[in-house]
């Protein structure tokens, strides 16, 4: 075998060498996506079971109070209440808080106009219809508000 032969066979072994290597490099990165999925759904799964964990014994206290509702409704709405402020202790457990938006000045990042009357401030909030929330800087739903024109 002359020299040259042997360089071009070496050559082409050095190639395979890098092209198999690159090959397994490729399979394990395929690997590692499929892996970091799963482990994104497993997550996933786990912090919708731990919030449904802190939800359950909220229902619970909605149906207890629902199946004893009395004949005297101050004490029941004094229980309804008491669930209210339980389901929102248990939101802001989860980094979830409400938007803050009666008598602010209207932002539509975290608010949606849901109507206008006259008022002293134009583009104030003078009346919130329903809350809105967000967790960290992330607005989960808007508040929609009533402002002044």
């Amino acid at each position: 075998m002359s020299e040259q032969e042997q360089t071009i066979e070496e050559i082409q072994a050095e190639r395979d060498k890098y092209l198999s290597g690159w090959q397994r490099a490729q399979a394990d990165y395929e690997n590692l996506k499929k892996e970091t999925a799963a482990r994104n759904g497993q997550l996933s799964q786990m912090v919708l079971e731990a919030m449904l964990m802190e939800m359950l014994p909220i229902l619970d206290s909605l149906q207890l109070a629902l199946a004893h509702a009395p004949a005297e409704p101050k004490d029941w709405v004094d229980g309804i209440r008491h669930i209210e402020r339980h389901f929102a202790d248990s939101f802001r457990q989860l980094g979830v808080d409400a938007v803050d938006a009666l008598g602010k000045p209207f932002d539509p990042a975290c608010m949606e106009a849901v109507g206008e009357v006259e008022g002293e401030k134009a583009g104030e909030v003078i009346e919130v219809k329903q809350a809105g929330y967000r967790i960290g800087e992330k607005c989960l739903r808007p508040a929609k508000v009533i402002i002044s024109k």
